[in-house]
């Protein structure tokens, strides 16, 4: 190392670099990576401060893993909040926890909270539906069966 300086273990990077909220979150307050998570330098490659923190604590991860948030709180590092699982099951808990963008909020929709309504309560048949709408008549069923736009669907 230049100038003779050792390197600092990366557990003592992390811990040095957190804040306790009032939920139990370790708050990284170093580098922000564009995805809000914490970020860090290590083995000359920068990488997410929670991965690491879960790696120290918790144990190893293969490169398939990802590392979860049960606080959904973006930059805590805290291992207790952490827990190890698939990109399948990170979007099952985004799900679950409804943090994704569904319904109107999300920017592939064609179709607003007042059509679904009105296809769900309409005697029009689906392929004049899928037409006045501008969707497929299969979306047009999945939306009348509760299968898409779930969360608004009164059975």
């Amino acid at each position: 190392m230049p100038g003779g300086r050792k390197p600092v273990p990366t557990k003592e990077r992390i811990l040095s670099k957190i804040l306790v909220d009032e939920n139990g979150c370790w708050i990284f307050t170093g580098a922000k990576m564009s995805t809000g998570y914490g970020g860090i330098w290590k083995d000359g490659k920068h990488v997410a401060a929670h991965r690491e923190s879960y790696r120290i604590f918790c144990g190893d991860l293969s490169d398939e893993e990802v590392v979860c948030h049960k606080c959904d709180v973006r930059p805590c590092v805290n291992p207790e909040h952490l827990f190890k699982g698939t990109r399948a099951d990170n979007n099952r808990d985004m799900r679950e926890k409804r943090r994704h963008r569904f319904g109107e909020s999300s920017p592939m929709s064609k179709i607003t909270e007042d059509d679904v309504s009105f296809i769900r309560s309409s005697n029009m048949s689906g392929t004049e539906l899928a037409k006045v709408f501008g969707v497929g008549q299969y979306q047009i069923s999945r939306i009348k069966t509760g299968k898409r736009w779930a969360h608004s669907f009164e059975g």
